[in-house]
């Protein structure tokens, strides 16, 4: 310092000028350094989302199919728990409105928000980025649940177990009505339900009733074709026309056709001509038609042992029946 001029140099203006522009521009780096390192980070997670498919009605209480797709929309690969025990998993549950915190949680009685029964998938796959896997499950909602309208929704990682680019796309939800139960009815003393109302069909007793579309047809070692419907009723054919429903708790009811005499056959030679020969073979191949390949192969068992011209009424017959059912 100039004492004689009483001069003072500008440096500590200078000092506490630079200061103050290091404190304004160090926060200032740090927050673009750890914005860009979380974007870095993000960029390396994976992203779920997922979508539900649920039918329109239902009713409290029986079971129905529910289809979940899971995709992965991040840059990284999302662990199922097919691979590792901290993997995701998919809730399903019922809700006029609340979403539950966390899994949802089961009960046999209704709440909002109820976990459905069977509605946890908890043995998923793996998801590499940018590919997706479908789920299939049987649920069903408690059965004191109220009619009305409700959303079945869908929720991925509901624990919060993947790290994740963004959580707001793990829920999925549908629109679905619960309906009343269908009215039971009586048949031979017995409560059946309703499970169609399909157009009725002729029955061998020249009688007419009701049948839903079967599920599945089988043909038993004797001829007879077994049908079962709906509700675990099994209904049996028979070739002679006799028909015998089986209901779930063991209740066998059967309906005996009209029997109609017929002449004996013929007195006929016991060598096969060509002409025998070739009709056998039509109506083998008329049965064939009528028939899976499974269904024909245990049709070909029951002629076994049986000789030519009571193997020819036996196809004779069958035919008869087989076209009848349908």
């Amino acid at each position: 310092m100039d004492k004689e001029r009483g001069y003072m140099p500008s440096t500590p203006s200078l000092y506490s000028a630079c200061r103050w522009q290091l404190k304004a521009i160090i926060p200032l780096f740090f927050t673009i350094f750890c914005a860009t390192l979380s974007a870095t980070a993000n960029a390396a997670l994976p992203d779920l989302t997922l979508r539900v498919k649920v039918p329109k009605e239902i009713q409290a209480g029986p079971t129905f199919e529910v289809k979940v797709s899971v995709a992965n929309r991040g840059k990284a690969a999302a662990r199922g728990t097919s691979s590792n025990a901290s993997g995701y998993m998919v809730d399903l549950f019922l809700t006029r409105g609340k979403i539950p915190q966390g899994f949802a949680r089961y009960s046999q009685s209704y709440f909002d928000g109820v976990l459905l029964k069977g509605g946890r998938i908890d043995r998923t796959a793996d998801l590499a980025e940018s590919n997706r896997h479908g789920y299939q499950t049987e649920v069903s909602t408690p059965t004191d649940t109220p009619p009305g309208n409700y959303k079945i929704c869908a929720r991925v990682d509901p624990a919060g177990r993947v790290r994740e680019t963004n959580k707001k796309n793990n829920l999925s939800c549908l629109n679905i009505k619960v309906i009343k139960k269908i009215g039971r009815q009586t048949f031979a003393g017995k409560d059946l339900k309703m499970v169609s109302k399909e157009p009725p069909l002729r029955a061998h007793n020249g009688s007419r009733g009701t049948m839903a579309d079967p599920t599945k047809r089988t043909v038993l070692p004797d001829g007879t074709l077994e049908i079962l419907l709906p509700d675990d009723i099994r209904q049996r054919r028979a070739p002679n026309g006799q028909i015998t429903t089986i209901l779930p708790d063991g209740t066998h009811m059967t309906s005996k056709a009209i029997q109609v005499p017929m002449d004996e056959l013929p007195a006929l030679p016991s060598d096969l001509s060509d002409w025998g020969q070739k009709a056998s073979d039509a109506l083998l191949q008329i049965i064939q038609n009528l028939l899976t390949e499974a269904e024909f192969n245990a049709y070909q068992q029951t002629e076994i042992n049986k000789p030519f011209y009571p193997r020819m009424e036996w196809c004779i017959r069958s035919i008869d029946f087989l076209t009848r059912v349908k």
